[in-house]
């Protein structure tokens, strides 16, 4: 799941995590965990195909910052979670 609206509060909790809450976890036996994958990219396309602007690379940097943060809080919290494993687009 991507987004690229810069730095949102409770992005990670209202759409990774309820995802996770209402499709992946009542699939789950018992013994198995799951994996976190937060997005670690940036970009110098910094708006959508009509021209309207959502992000550059400093945005990117302090979006992706702050989803690290909130992914590593919910691991933290989440006994489930067995590891985070950031996704790079494009090297």
């Amino acid at each position: 799941m991507y987004h690229f609206d810069g730095p949102v509060n409770n992005w990670v909790s209202d759409n990774v995590r309820r995802l996770y809450e209402d499709f992946i976890y009542p699939n789950l036996t018992e013994h198995q965990k799951v994996l976190l994958v937060p997005g670690a990219f940036g970009s110098h396309l910094n708006h959508y195909p009509n021209g309207t602007q959502v992000c550059d690379n400093d945005c990117y940097d302090k979006m992706c910052a702050k989803d690290a943060v909130d992914f590593y809080a919910w691991a933290k919290s989440d006994p489930r979670v067995v590891a985070i494993t950031p996704w790079n687009c494009g090297g």
